[in-house]
């Protein structure tokens, strides 16, 4: 995991970020409650679809 090495330099990153990361169209993206955002929430309700 090169991007998380100490001695790994800010162009060597951004080429890891750029070239060899997944697309962000790749990703299903979905919309989350804003409890998603708090690391102390917990429970099944937290992966219910939202409805909009």
């Amino acid at each position: 995991m090169g991007w998380m090495d100490p001695d790994t330099t800010s162009e060597r990153a951004e080429v890891i970020a750029r070239d060899l990361g997944t697309p962000t169209e790749a990703f299903d993206w979905y919309s989350v409650r804003k409890a998603m955002g708090n690391m102390r929430n917990q429970g099944p309700q937290l992966i219910l679809p939202v409805v909009e």
